[in-house]
């Protein structure tokens, strides 16, 4: 196990979610939810481009896929290594994105979180861009999130520190 993945192991439990991979929606969680905590200031090394589904890293799929393989075979072994404390205060209230939301929408909800701050995060729109323009634009890239929506994702996001409040 490297230290990355040992990272992402570290980073999703102290998130409160599991490193689970075995369906799409799972896989499609594990996404958004690194995407989240990379831009709430928890950097495990991976970077993100956009997909089909919004923000996708490669290389967090195959480290997930790796570190799977790595605990089934009994090697996944963390002792001795913990995250600071301020990076656990990070990714504790990060969590605050996903707390409460059923484990049946939660793959829609971070697709939501993570697609509109990326289109925000790289200027696809201006930062003071309205519900409506956010959600038209992401429409063009087969996303499907209504203006409210949109507008509950922008209050979620900046309540957390991920967007700068308009």
């Amino acid at each position: 196990m490297n230290r990355r993945q040992i990272g992402l192991k570290l980073a999703l439990e102290t998130a409160g979610r599991q490193l689970e991979i075995d369906t799409f929606d799972n896989r499609l969680a594990l996404q958004k939810l690194v995407y989240l905590l990379k831009h709430g200031g928890i950097h495990l090394g991976y970077s993100f481009g956009w997909y089909l589904r919004g923000p996708y890293s490669p290389s967090l799929t195959e480290d997930a896929f790796n570190l799977v393989a790595e605990q089934k075979a009994g090697s996944a072994d963390l002792a001795g290594w913990a995250f600071d404390e301020a990076s656990a205060r990070r990714a504790q209230s990060l969590a605050k994105l996903w707390e409460n939301i059923p484990e049946i929408r939660l793959p829609r909800h971070l697709e939501l979180l993570a697609s509109v701050h990326y289109v925000l995060d790289n200027r696809w729109l201006p930062g003071d861009a309205d519900p409506a323009t956010i959600s038209e634009t992401l429409k063009k890239y087969n996303k499907e999130f209504s203006p409210d929506e949109v507008s509950s994702a922008l209050v979620r996001l900046r309540e957390t520190g991920l967007l700068s409040a308009a």
